[in-house]
């Protein structure tokens, strides 16, 4: 955490399992400072695969942006298929 805030840096932490790994789960690290960054789901600690339903907690602007470019980088389209 220090060295984050030293260096102006983002710490990202993949959750996923947060809940599953353990009997009382910790807080999140968001509680840790704004320079955390934490990414989870239900998909995998849950085994909701088909609901792809996952979640990023981040500072309110910063959430806000990484909103504004997953519209842009996060639409995936039908892959094309074939009757090979």
């Amino acid at each position: 955490m220090r060295l984050a805030r030293e260096v102006s840096a983002r710490v990202l932490v993949d959750e996923v399992y947060l809940e599953a790994m353990f009997e009382a789960a910790p807080r999140s690290c968001v509680h840790l400072g704004p320079q955390f960054i934490s990414t989870s789901s239900l998909t995998k600690g849950y085994g909701l695969s088909g609901l792809r339903c996952g979640w990023i907690m981040a500072e309110p602007d910063l959430a806000q942006r990484m909103r504004l470019l997953h519209d842009v980088f996060g639409a995936a389209g039908t892959a094309p298929g074939g009757n090979d």
